[in-house]
C-alpha cells in the first residue's frame, strides 16, 4: 500500500528511509505505514494528530527484522490503532500518546492499541515516555487488555521513566471487562 506522503513527512523521517509497497504479509489495508524486510529508520519529532481511521488500521507497523529509532513523538487525538511491532525492534525515546481512542472488532488480542502493540518476538524499548487517556472500546464486551502498551507473543518489552495515567479499556456490554494500561501477555517479558 501506497503511504500518504503528508503522513510520512509527519513522521519526520531522515531521508533515504525505504518505505514497503505491499502489507508484508498484514491483512490488506490494516497498516497505513509499514516498513519491512530489515528496513532501517529513525523518526526525530514525528507529530501525528487528529486521525479517524478504520478500527483495525494501525498508523505504523514495523515488521519482518526492521529496526526503528523514534524519538520526541506526539501521536494526539488519533481514532486509530497507533504503533504495531512484530518480529521486529522499535526504541522510543521522550515520547506521547494522549487522547487516542480505538475500537476492537474481534476478540483478537494482537489487535492494535491506541498506544504500541508488541508481538512475535519484537524488542521493544520505552524510555521517558509518557501515555495518558488513551482508550479502546468493543461495544461487542470483549475482554480489553492494555490500551497503552501491549506485550503478547514472544516480545521482550523494557519500560524505563515513563508514566502511565488514566489509560483506559472501555466495554459496553461488558462493564467489568478490561485491565490497566499496560498487559504482559503469552511468553512476553517485560521490564520496568
Amino acid at each position: 500500500m501506497t503511504a500518504d506522503p503528508v503522513l510520512r513527512a509527519a513522521l519526520g523521517a531522515a531521508p533515504g528511509v525505504k518505505w514497503s509497497a505491499d502489507d508484508c504479509g498484514r491483512p490488506p489495508g490494516s497498516c497505513l505505514l509499514t516498513l519491512c524486510h530489515n528496513a532501517q529508520a529513525t523518526f526525530v519529532n514525528p507529530f501525528i494528530t487528529g486521525l479517524h481511521l478504520n478500527s483495525s488500521q494501525q498508523i505504523l507497523c514495523i515488521l519482518s527484522n526492521s529496526s526503528v529509532r523514534m524519538k520526541g513523538a506526539q501521536f494526539l487525538a488519533n481514532a486509530a490503532a497507533g504503533v504495531y511491532v512484530e518480529d521486529a525492534t522499535l526504541h522510543m525515546v521522550n515520547s506521547t500518546f494522549q487522547d487516542n481512542s480505538c475500537a476492537a472488532l474481534t476478540e483478537d488480542l494482537s489487535e492494535g492499541r491506541p498506544g504500541l502493540t508488541a508481538t512475535g518476538t519484537a524488542r521493544l524499548h520505552v524510555e521517558g515516555s509518557y501515555f495518558q487517556n488513551n482508550s479502546m472500546s468493543s461495544a461487542l464486551g470483549f475482554r480489553l487488555l492494555g490500551p497503552a502498551l501491549a506485550a503478547l507473543g514472544q516480545s521482550n518489552v523494557t519500560v524505563t521513566s515513563s508514566v502511565f495515567a488514566e489509560n483506559k479499556p472501555v466495554a459496553s456490554v461488558c462493564p467489568l471487562c478490561g485491565a490497566g494500561a499496560m498487559v504482559v501477555n503469552d511468553s512476553a517479558r517485560g521490564e520496568h
